[in-house]
């Protein structure tokens, strides 16, 4: 008989400025809960954004650079297209993450939307230009959060390099990682939904 999984609740993608999740603080927890950012509004495991697209990027990872009027954030997708163009008014869903001390978002969805959304959006939030107060510290320092993040992403890239379209094999990636605690690594990007196991041995990207 095969163990039972826990079950991981898919969280709500809370609307945020892009001033509060720059300023945010990304906590990595353990166990099964996911890394949530801390911000001036309370915890974000998601992000719900609104803005214009002010650059793109396709290579080496599909990225947009979107622009709200608080600040400006990167959203990159390390498996599907962005097909959004410069000008177009968006709405993104993703994941807060850090890399290399950057904040940006990892995308799970891209919409192209009416700029009218915008004033429903600070109706909702306030002035996007208002400075928004940093949120109390998180006890983990946040270097050990980018250090943990930027494994993170490291294997993560590395997955999506193995995939062959039936998933890469964790042993593989295990083996190419270089990285001493990469199965502990996959398991927390397994608990924490960015990653799913295709089938026993096979894991791909969401």
């Amino acid at each position: 008989m095969e163990p039972i999984k826990p079950r991981i609740e898919r969280q709500v993608a809370k609307k945020l400025w892009i001033r509060e999740i720059v300023d945010g603080e990304l906590q990595v927890t353990e166990g099964l809960q996911p890394n949530v950012l801390v911000t001036s509004r309370g915890e974000a495991g998601r992000v719900n954004i609104l803005g214009v697209v002010v650059d793109t990027q396709m290579l080496p990872t599909a990225t947009l650079r979107i622009d709200d009027g608080s600040a400006v954030i990167a959203v990159r997708s390390f498996e599907r297209p962005l097909n959004q163009n410069v000008g177009d008014f968006v709405q993104i869903i993703g994941r807060p993450r850090v890399y290399q001390g950057e904040a940006y978002i990892a995308a799970e969805g891209a919409a192209v939307i009416s700029p009218a959304w915008a004033a429903y959006r600070k109706a909702e939030l306030g002035d996007p230009t208002a400075a928004a107060p940093r949120p109390i510290p998180v006890i983990q320092p946040i270097v050990a959060a980018i250090e943990r993040e930027t494994t993170s992403e490291r294997l993560i890239k590395l997955i999506i390099q193995l995939d062959r379209g039936d998933g890469a094999p964790i042993e593989d990636v295990v083996a190419k990682s270089n990285i001493t605690n990469a199965e502990a690594v996959i398991t927390q990007l397994l608990l924490a939904g960015d990653i799913f196991e295709l089938r026993p041995g096979k894991i791909k990207v969401l």
